[in-house]
């Protein structure tokens, strides 16, 4: 008798979009790996579902699926894994009254890539992040077009390996994924050496 796989949790998140398969080309081109219209990482599934209006990635559950299943392909570009989400906001302090009665949080530093303050909200890898804007810059313009919520996604990896010069973020040393939109939503990825589900700014 074959014994039953253990049952984990994933994270799971909907990006949507008026032209999914044109996304899906999109991070393809970058390196990625999809499955139809999933970008799968180790510990995210992220699902492209054709909808009207600006992209923006919908808010975060945890789903329960299978254990054992293959893991996908080491990223050519050297991404490792989802470390953060991070949230806009146009009000943190509000924000974070909101959060306070269930998650502590604590001050990091800013996001100069994407013109914003930053607090880590909870101590859960990956990491949750409440972003508000201090200049005009990329977080100031998702503000404008969708509003508040899921904004940034914090992938781990080699930033040597793509064509940018990092810039200081919440956990550390970061460069922007290109080909997104001025509005998001923004693929971040951050200096990070470590398996899998670890944060080390």
């Amino acid at each position: 008798m074959t014994p039953r796989q253990p049952t984990r949790r994933s994270l799971v998140l909907t990006w949507t979009t008026p032209d999914p398969d044109g996304l899906a080309r999109r991070l393809v081109a970058r390196g990625f790996t999809l499955e139809g219209h999933r970008l799968l990482l180790p510990s995210v599934r992220i699902g492209l579902l054709d909808a009207t209006g600006p992209e923006r990635f919908l808010e975060p559950r945890l789903e329960a699926e299978d254990g054992g299943g293959t893991p996908p392909p080491v990223h050519p570009n050297g991404v490792v894994d989802l470390m953060a989400i991070g949230w806009a906001t146009v009000d943190l302090e509000r924000a974070l009254v909101q959060a306070a009665s269930t998650e502590p949080s604590e001050v990091v530093p800013d996001d100069e890539l994407l013109g914003g303050r930053a607090v880590r909200v909870g101590g859960a890898v990956p990491a949750t992040f409440v972003l508000e804007p201090f200049t005009e810059g990329r977080l100031a313009a998702t503000l404008a077009r969708v509003g508040e919520g899921p904004a940034v996604l914090y992938l781990g990896g080699d930033v040597r390996r793509w064509d940018a010069a990092p810039r200081p973020g919440p956990l550390g040393p970061a460069v922007l994924v290109p080909g997104g939109s001025a509005h998001g939503p923004h693929l971040v990825l951050v200096a990070h050496v470590g398996p899998p589900g670890t944060i080390r700014p």
